[in-house]
């Protein structure tokens, strides 16, 4: 009606010459005409759709509530697995600091079941002990390994204790026959006498790295150097104890405790110090950096290129990651020093066994140990690891997804795991 009043009918000008310049001035109102009637016919059809109870929600609200809905189903994560193999954190390829890791499991509690305990899954046992990284751990292992053979209340700084200093005299008896590794496999067969049965594979504080007879899994195809003594070293394997060749098949029992690469960097710092060793904290930082990642790799924590930077046995940083990531996904058991007390309570919510008093208390406890002194901004050491810090962030990821997943919180922890050392879980850290 608005184009006919404004144009008027074309008819009464049929024939005239001024016909042409008419229609031309009608054509941008016929096209405003039809876009305004298309507009019109589209809010009618979004009414129609609108639900008994919403016509107070404009038309904007609901199409913006649409947007976010769909934005928020397609950045939901598939499954948790994934989120372990893609984090969502810088890599080291680009040597760009990884984010600051989760502090916690996201929302609440799961109320589901958690999985039965299954002491089978960690035995016999792989200690993997990382310099200044929870050694303590290994009353936990004691008394798990050799329950109801040891007191309750016996805790130990040294497995290897009180063993010869000598290793050509630590000597044991293993399937019948007197064998001769030196310190892990003569404290492993000890402590495997005293439990009663073979419950550790390799149970000594001593830092031996994660041995493997192939450091890059064979069907990788990637191509392995020989020329370097690390990869036909004499000793590969024996670092295991009592395994003397070691399959990809053995991750599933090994424990580990990991730490902030900066946090481990000063305690070791201050570890020196104390026994007048003249090093500074970047001398520290410096020559023992990527500690976990190598010991990961099957490499010496401290072992240096010419040049100073880690060895890594010469590997690209691409197959060390891919390396790191499938090993420690299969780890039996992931903790981490800052969660000392979840980390036990976790450990005995997975494989069973009793939860006591003396697992908590931590006799290596550096002398130095106050918030202000383990600052990493005061000794300029944010993020100065990036390579130990991407093997941290993985280890971190994987203890709270097993912390979700066997319902491992708190007041369970109190009330119903550690009953005995309540007391731990009433603070927050």
């Amino acid at each position: 009606g608005l184009c006919r009043s404004r144009c008027g009918s074309v008819r009464s000008y049929r024939g005239a010459l001024a016909m042409r310049s008419r229609r031309r001035l009608c054509r941008p109102w016929i096209a405003m005409c039809v876009v305004a009637a298309l507009g019109i016919a589209g809010i009618a059809y979004q009414m129609r759709r609108i639900q008994p109870g919403d016509q107070a929600i404009s038309l904007t609200t609901r199409i913006a509530r649409r947007q976010q809905s769909r934005a928020r189903s397609l950045s939901k994560p598939a499954v948790e697995a994934s989120s372990l193999e893609t984090p969502s954190r810088p890599t080291i390829l680009n040597q760009s600091a990884p984010e600051t890791p989760s502090p916690g499991p996201p929302g609440p509690p799961s109320t589901q079941a958690p999985p039965a305990r299954d002491a089978s899954l960690i035995r016999p046992m792989i200690w993997l002990h990382f310099p200044r990284c929870g050694g303590a751990f290994a009353i936990t292992l004691v008394h798990y390994a050799c329950s109801g053979r040891i007191p309750e209340d016996y805790t130990l700084s040294d497995p290897t204790d009180p063993l010869p200093v000598d290793p050509e005299k630590s000597v044991c008896t293993h399937n019948g026959k007197k064998v001769k590794f030196g310190w892990a496999n003569a404290s492993t067969c000890r402590w495997n006498s005293i439990c009663g049965g073979r419950m550790f594979n390799r149970f000594s504080t001593g830092s031996d790295p994660l041995w493997l007879h192939a450091v890059v899994p064979s069907h990788w195809s990637y191509p392995i150097p020989t020329s370097d003594t690390y990869w036909t070293h004499p000793t590969l394997g024996m670092a295991f104890g009592l395994v003397d060749q070691v399959s990809e098949d053995d991750l599933s029992k090994v424990v580990a405790m990991f730490r902030d690469p900066a946090q481990r960097a000063i305690s070791q710092f201050y570890a020196f110090k104390s026994r007048g060793w003249e090093y500074s904290i970047h001398d520290v930082a410096r020559d023992f950096g990527a500690c976990m990642t190598q010991m990961i790799l099957g490499c010496a924590c401290g072992r240096r290129k010419d040049d100073g930077t880690p060895f890594l046995f010469g590997l690209p940083l691409t197959i060390v990651r891919r390396v790191v990531r499938s090993r420690v996904t299969r780890f039996g058991f992931v903790g981490l020093t800052d969660h000392w007390e979840l980390s036990v309570c976790l450990f005995h919510a997975m494989f069973g066994g009793d939860c006591l008093r003396s697992e908590f208390q931590q006799l290596r406890k550096g002398e130095f140990r106050t918030a202000a002194r383990y600052d990493p901004k005061a000794f300029d050491l944010v993020d100065h690891d990036p390579i130990d810090l991407e093997a941290y962030n993985l280890a971190n990821n994987v203890f709270w997804a097993n912390m979700a997943k066997f319902r491992v919180h708190r007041n369970r922890c109190q009330r119903e795991i550690c009953v005995q050392a309540a007391e731990y879980f009433e603070r927050e850290v």
